[in-house]
């Protein structure tokens, strides 16, 4: 059964545990990133940790069994190949506030379904987040990053009605309306008005416009005058449109605790401000 999602109490707070030994190893991680001339001593390393040089020398033998480190012959130590994996992978998936990602993960538990975060970011229609469901079905290829064939998706129509019509424009000037499976739209006219129905309703939906066998439905969160992140759910087509107008609420749930979030986070600020 579908489930609205919710927003938690506020003022709560998840308690914290921290474990020394792994706050230390992103200390000498740190210390090592921002070094600027040498590689770095273990007797440095141990001072910036504060701990004796026989803990420091395990802990930084454990870095380098890890490749989080290498040891050079000078007997420095500078950063390792994994810290590059886990630079790109950074890259990859940029930071998100929590804002934005736990309204996702309650979608995900909410539906069951794969869901999707996806916002504007450095001039593309992006997917940021996506969660597999529990009994959805697998898109290929649409992972972190995604940016293509916005005219045949949910999300990604939903921003682009946002746009003015030279900016819309400039956008399919650069972005061609493909044509994907029988129902993607590819005359411009048509997709105006799709994208004017989509402004009128406040939702989005792709009905096998992406990908045979699959329907998607998409709501935004807004800050003020702007789109902050749209949250949408995608199905085989026939669960989908079993389940239309139960995606819809959950998806128009997750985006309105978005906003929640997002006024919070602002009202932080302007105290922080004060």
């Amino acid at each position: 059964m579908l489930q609205d999602v919710k927003a938690p109490a506020r003022g709560t707070r998840r308690s914290r545990t921290r474990i020394q030994s792994v706050s230390r190893a992103v200390q000498v991680l740190r210390y090592v990133a921002e070094l600027e001339e040498g590689p770095a001593t273990l007797s440095g390393i141990a001072a910036v940790v504060g701990t004796p040089l026989p803990t420091a020398y395990h802990l930084l033998a454990t870095l380098v069994d890890e490749g989080m480190l290498v040891r050079d012959p000078k007997r420095g130590y500078r950063l390792g190949s994994t810290v590059g994996v886990l630079g790109d992978a950074f890259r990859r998936e940029p930071p998100i506030p929590e804002g934005l990602l736990d309204p996702l993960r309650k979608l995900s538990v909410a539906t069951g379904e794969n869901c999707f975060l996806t916002a504007w970011q450095d001039g593309e229609v992006t997917l940021l987040r996506a969660m597999e469901g529990r009994f959805g079905i697998r898109i290929p290829k649409v992972t972190p990053g995604f940016t293509a064939f916005a005219h045949a998706r949910a999300a990604e129509k939903l921003l682009l009605s946002h746009l003015s019509r030279e900016e819309l424009r400039r956008y399919l000037d650069h972005h061609p309306l493909r044509p994907l499976t029988p129902r993607t739209i590819v005359d411009r006219g048509a997709f105006e008005r799709e994208l004017a129905g989509i402004r009128e309703s406040g939702y989005a939906v792709d009905d096998e416009e992406f990908m045979d066998g699959s329907a998607c439905v998409a709501a935004a969160a807004h800050r003020g005058e702007g789109v902050v992140g749209v949250y949408s759910v995608a199905a085989p087509v026939e669960r989908f449109r079993m389940n239309r107008n139960r995606l819809l609420r959950a998806v128009r749930s997750a985006a309105r605790l978005a906003e929640v979030y997002s006024a919070q986070a602002v009202g932080e600020d302007d105290g922080l401000r004060a």
